[in-house]
């Protein structure tokens, strides 16, 4: 079992540094010919950071172009001047110019910042930087690049200024991190970037962003600004391992990874590798775009489910011990445990199934102090039981007293369970 590390995976991209089809590139002053129409060795205007625009020889294309959207990319919207507002799309590690003379990739671009426009002038982002498809994506080079001197790397894009192929191929590799090129924050692991629920969270449009895009002759889809969506639709009636109040407490209090740090995606693809030895007929499912902390158990046409979500996998406390402990809570439920408690209770003895006789007594210690430091988050009032229901809604206290007397072998603790036990 690998280390909780954390780490990034980054996915693959169809090209980088790519623009969206029928991107404007300025070829001759005040002449702007569709990315997809330049060709290997088409002349088209070129500058290095003093914006000295030369007609400058393409010395390579590349490019991808479907029937129907397929290509992700990000739409950059801008106000030009006062009453011009554009927009571009662009794959989203094409690097942009901005007013510090420094790159700034089209991820990280946030409502206020300042582009340096073709003729030297400001441009200002003027939403947040949206998701969506394009029908085509195309990448130019102009040459080869010393990793040093922007001079004949530039384009103008649209009114605004990007760096070429060569210059992204750079920065990819890492070439530019220490050089004077790159904006700081394009490197700063907790940048939210586009299209995520820290991203938009923290970058929201005004009230009138939509209409006055719409105006201005540009189509934007209103989720575009929502934070992704659940993949999965938990039935009324799902065992919980959290209650809602409790779960978004967590989620507000506790560190999180980024939503595009997967790497405990990995991590919990295999500790459901090791559980499905003994729970075959279980389907057990992540559910990354879920931002609020749980997991999930439910039966539905005599099929078995567990749900764990992206909010619980991404709190930075939860290594794989505390993971494995909620795992083996949901699938406690398909073993017969009716009330939270009961589940708490079976779920470490689960964690056999999990872990090899030499490290269960380790793992299981750290996953109880994992879950204690998460329920940790949750204030006196929601961490009480509900008097009413508290087989499904113990306190957060008798819960951890639950796991204790597993480890010791002792039965469930009366509080619990759904009424004391009858005396005579």
């Amino acid at each position: 079992m690998p280390g909780d590390t954390p780490g990034t995976l980054k996915q693959c991209a169809c090209c980088c540094s790519c623009y969206g089809q029928d991107t404007p590139i300025e070829a001759q002053p005040g002449v702007y010919v569709k990315v997809q129409d330049i060709k290997k060795g088409d002349s088209i205007l070129a500058a290095g950071p003093g914006l000295g625009w030369q007609p400058t020889p393409v010395s390579f294309v590349s490019g991808m172009q479907t029937a129907q959207p397929a290509f992700p990319v990000l739409t950059v919207i801008y106000r030009y001047d006062a009453d011009d507002i554009r927009a571009l799309q662009v794959t989203d590690d094409t690097l942009f110019l901005m007013t510090t003379g420094l790159l700034k990739s089209a991820q990280v671009l946030v409502p206020g910042d300042r582009l340096r426009r073709a003729d030297g002038g400001e441009a200002e982002i003027f939403g947040p930087v949206t998701k969506t498809l394009s029908v085509g994506v195309h990448s130019i080079e102009m040459g080869p690049f010393d990793g040093v001197n922007l001079d004949g790397h530039l384009l103008s894009t649209y009114g605004v200024v990007t760096a070429d192929l060569a210059v992204q191929r750079a920065h990819s590799s890492g070439g530019l991190r220490s050089a004077d090129v790159i904006d700081p924050i394009v490197y700063e692991d907790d940048t939210p970037v586009a299209g995520t629920e820290e991203y938009l969270a923290r970058n929201r449009a005004h009230s009138t962003f939509l209409e006055d895009v719409r105006r201005a002759g540009i189509h934007l889809h209103p989720s575009a600004l929502e934070p992704p969506r659940p993949l999965v639709t938990i039935p009324p009636g799902a065992h919980a391992f959290l209650s809602n109040e409790q779960a978004e407490q967590i989620r507000d209090a506790a560190p999180r990874f980024s939503s595009t740090n997967t790497f405990r995606i990995t991590v919990t693809e295999r500790l459901i590798e090791l559980a499905r030895l003994r729970y075959s007929d279980v389907v057990m499912l992540i559910d990354w775009n879920d931002s609020l902390p749980g997991a999930y158990a439910w039966t539905q046409l005599r099929q078995k489910y567990v749900v764990m979500s992206g909010g619980l996998l991404r709190i930075k406390s939860l290594t794989e011990a505390g993971l494995a402990l909620v795992l083996s809570h949901a699938l406690a439920y398909h073993e017969g445990a009716v009330c939270v408690g009961e589940a708490d209770h079976a779920a470490i003895d689960g964690l056999r199934q999990i872990w090899t006789l030499e490290v269960f007594p380790t793992m299981c210690e750290r996953g109880v102090a994992e879950i204690k430091a998460l329920f940790g988050h949750v204030d006196e009032v929601a961490a009480a039981e509900d008097p009413a229901d508290r087989c499904e809604q113990p306190s957060l206290d008798c819960r951890l007293k639950a796991y204790v007397a597993a480890m010791g072998l002792q039965p469930v603790p009366d509080c619990a369970l759904d009424a004391p036990p009858q005396e005579g």
